[in-house]
């Protein structure tokens, strides 16, 4: 039996395996945003019909809105100006004021309702 000369296993250089892992890192990197982007794009599609169909659904709450409130602003002008009123009748002008204000109190404090709910939940995220 003849002996095999023993084999020294040749070490690749740290620089390559280095290089290695970076160019593998960046692949993966580049695999990662891949998903995602195709990720995004499906559920994009997904949802486009029903985001559509909320922003028709708020345009139609918007219009019956400002509908709702010129029905109120001239219910008030002819509430004021029935002959059996103890008030004078009051100019349709100050109508839309007194509705417009009522409005705006309303969306103030629904703003400042909404910012402490999201002061609360950002406080317990954190």
């Amino acid at each position: 039996m003849t002996e095999e000369p023993s084999r020294i296993p040749v070490e690749p250089y740290t620089g390559s395996l280095a290089l290695q892992i970076i160019n593998d890192v960046k692949s993966v990197g580049e695999l990662q945003i891949r998903l995602a982007h195709a990720n995004l794009g499906r559920e994009l599609k997904r949802r486009t019909v029903p985001l559509f169909m909320m922003a028709l659904g708020g345009y139609s709450l918007a219009l019956c809105a400002i509908l709702a409130s010129m029905c109120l602003v001239h219910l008030l002008h002819w509430v004021t100006s029935l002959p059996g009123n103890a008030t004078e009748r009051l100019p349709l002008w100050s109508c839309f004021a007194i509705a417009a204000t009522v409005m705006a109190i309303i969306g103030i404090a629904m703003v400042l309702f909404g910012m402490s709910q999201f002061r609360k939940c950002s406080k317990s995220q954190n």
